[in-house]
């Protein structure tokens, strides 16, 4: 799901799907939710 990452001020960035930079820990809500809304 999430490619390379990137440190950035002192918080890791990663690439999602639609090639956009995140933060890691936004990333990691939006996994989750993802993975919460797949399984209902």
């Amino acid at each position: 799901m999430f490619k390379a990452g990137a440190l950035k001020d002192n918080k890791l960035y990663v690439r999602n799907d639609q090639g956009k930079w995140i933060e890691l820990q936004e990333a990691a809500k939006q996994y989750e939710q993802h993975r919460i809304l797949k399984h209902t």
